[in-house]
């Protein structure tokens, strides 16, 4: 396995995006209308906004590397390398499984409305081309990203069985190692025992600006 695949939201990000827009924007107006100290005072509440935005929608990730799995959710980062890996399940959203325990994966978005209704709702698997880059990124649902999972764990535990390439496509994939080549920390430094590791600081930024917009409020 010679690249990673990087899942988010697509539609979180482009919300988030506009909701930081819609901040520039409401802070440029204040600006301009009301001056630099009533913009710097009015501050917390698009910050806060956005920040809040980000944390829900843009933080969660799931990243497949040649070591493992690495799940980046609200409060906590796991790895898990692939041989732990017994089996994914989506109900509910993606969770991987590994034993007899099950870690759930926020990143890859539920379809709803009339998209998850249709008789053909769920999409077809991304095409992953070594040949334009090492480092895709992947907009997909629970079900796709269930198998991308599976199949990316084959590979790495049996790369006997991965697709023969030819000797100009291997020359591509390896300049394209060269140039972007993949982080340690998710092929050789990669844990050997699935990690859990917990992280509030973006829940204690968010938490903050929140606490900062409330009390403008109230002032």
């Amino acid at each position: 396995m010679t690249h990673t695949i990087t899942i988010r939201s697509k539609w979180a990000l482009i919300g988030t995006g506009v909701i930081a827009a819609l901040a520039v924007i409401l802070e440029a107006l204040m600006f301009i209308q009301e001056g630099g100290h009533s913009a710097l005072i009015s501050l917390p509440f698009p910050l806060g906004v956005v920040l809040l935005c980000a944390w829900l929608w843009a933080w969660p990730s799931l990243t497949l590397a040649p070591g493992g799995v690495f799940v980046r959710n609200h409060f906590r980062d796991i790895s898990i390398p692939w041989d732990q890996i017994t089996d994914t399940r989506t109900r509910y959203g993606l969770r991987i499984v590994t034993g007899d325990r099950e870690f759930v994966c926020a990143a890859p978005p539920e379809r709803g409305g009339f998209a998850a209704n249709r008789k053909n709702a769920v999409p077809a698997a991304p095409i992953i081309d070594d040949t334009r880059t090492v480092h895709h990124r992947v907009q997909t649902v629970p079900a796709i990203a269930a198998r991308l999972v599976l199949e990316q764990r084959d590979l790495a535990l049996h790369p006997e069985h991965a697709p023969r390439v030819s000797s100009r496509d291997r020359g591509q994939i390896q300049k394209n190692l060269a140039e972007s080549p993949i982080p340690a920390k998710w092929d050789a430094s990669f844990p050997a025992e699935t990690t859990v590791r917990w992280q509030p600081w973006p829940a204690l930024a968010v938490a903050i600006c929140v606490a900062a917009l409330a009390a403008e409020m109230v002032v």
